[in-house]
């Protein structure tokens, strides 16, 4: 241990949201950890998802099957369906409530302040959420046998700190190439540098905030939305269906508004649909209602 010298980041005393539950380095990695330790040889998955799960699909060795998903991103489950099978379900935007499956995995990476359903393993990012570089957490009652390595992520904070101080155009070159990273780091516990800002957040203010801005869009783009949306935990964004999204998000991001296209790589069927023309519009803690007016306002010009 070293003794004087120069200072390092302040330690932290406060409490994480999560607690009771394994601190991994990323969500991803929550599921194979479940692949391996419970031995996944088959799963039942909804083709709107990121690259990296095939991706570790692949690397286990694990059989896809595909389900479709509604017009409120609720499982379809069809006939070849046998209970027992893993299904692995992603809680979009938080919209969906009190699902229940056997052996199901649930992927809250978009619900964060949702609580685990019991008896269920639950998969939590800390990214989409906060100004970390890595953390997830995972709720589950199996063991992996093995030790496990602390992530590092002191060398993957640059974006982060250079978009406080400047813009996020100006480091979003350095945002993708810790994407990149993330796809290749093995499985790890959370890093002690984001662990350490995890317990510095007033995670009550950030709740509040999120479902602030969350009802305020949904009070003025309600009536143009094309889905009937609810207001979860602490919101992940704004789900706005619309027809031609790719058109509004060009016009957007020509005003400096930000909107994601969350997993393109989907190539057909209803899904397509979900990735082209929902708009995650941010509703996030960094906001007050006036972002959310020129949001809003700005939307409805599109329209």
């Amino acid at each position: 241990m070293e003794i004087g010298g120069y200072l390092e980041f302040e330690r932290y005393g406060g409490k994480e949201y999560h607690a009771n539950c394994l601190k991994l380095n990323t969500a991803r990695n929550c599921l194979e950890y479940l692949i391996v330790a419970r031995n996944i040889k088959k799963m039942w998955i909804s083709r709107w998802n990121c690259s990296a799960i095939f991706n570790i699909r692949r690397n286990n060795g694990v059989e896809l099957s595909f389900f479709d998903l509604d017009d409120n991103f609720k499982p379809v489950l069809p006939d070849s369906y046998v209970r027992g099978d893993f299904v692995y379900v992603v809680n979009y935007y938080g919209q969906l409530f009190g699902y229940q499956r056997d052996n199901m995995i649930l992927d809250n990476v978009q619900a964060f302040f949702q609580r685990p359903e019991k008896n269920t393993d639950t998969i939590y990012t800390c990214r989409k959420y906060f100004g970390v570089s890595d953390g997830a957490y995972l709720y589950t009652d199996c063991t992996l046998n093995r030790e496990l390595k602390r992530d590092e992520s002191a060398e993957r904070i640059q974006y982060l700190a250079g978009r406080l101080e400047k813009s996020g155009a100006d480091y979003y070159g350095e945002f993708q190439k810790n994407e990149q990273i993330l796809d290749g780091l093995p499985l790890m516990t959370m890093s002690m540098l984001t662990e350490n800002i995890l317990r510095s957040i007033n995670y009550m203010e950030v709740k509040r905030k999120r479902e602030e801005n969350f009802a305020f869009l949904n009070e003025r783009l309600e009536s143009v939305n094309m889905m009937d949306v609810k207001c979860p935990e602490g919101p992940f964004a704004y789900p706005m269906r619309v027809k031609d999204g790719d058109r509004i998000r060009s016009i957007l991001r020509q005003k400096k508004i930000y909107i994601a296209k969350l997993w393109p790589n989907v190539r057909d069927s209803i899904e397509k649909t979900f990735a082209d023309d929902v708009l995650p519009l941010p509703c996030d803690q960094r906001y007050s209602i006036d972002q959310m007016r020129i949001i809003s306002d700005e939307v409805i010009k599109c329209l």
